[in-house]
């Protein structure tokens, strides 16, 4: 679990002053289920465009990162990345990085799921 629970300003969401998830105020303490606090697992759907090829991967995450953002705007939004998580879903072996280029156009987002994982007892 973070130790940090503090709410940061999120500037991605139109200035929103409030968490995006748990909608706590800047300055405040995220909501103990916030997946912006929490350990939790991101169900993601992607989509190979080439062949219209659907496939869910579970990623584990732990950060104050928002996953959301993360997979459709960040490192997870492109190809490069997507190769990988789509083979892993697959149970094919990862390509190596020369096999693929950096891009938006490969993959899609089909869907995306944040659940959250029980608290650990410290």
């Amino acid at each position: 679990m973070n130790a940090d629970r503090t709410v940061y300003p999120d500037t991605r969401h139109g200035g929103d002053v409030r968490c995006f998830y748990c909608r706590n105020p800047v300055g405040g303490l995220h909501a103990l289920d916030c997946p912006m606090f929490t350990d939790c697992d991101v169900h993601v759907t992607l989509r190979r465009e080439s062949d219209g090829v659907t496939r869910t991967t579970v990623d584990p995450w732990n950060s104050l990162c928002d996953p959301r953002y993360w997979w459709e705007e960040g490192n997870g939004s492109c190809d490069c990345n997507r190769t990988h998580y789509f083979a892993r879903a697959g149970g094919e072996e990862e390509p190596d990085y020369d096999e693929y280029l950096c891009g938006e156009t490969a993959f899609s987002l089909v869907d995306l799921k944040v659940v959250m994982r029980p608290p650990v007892a410290p």
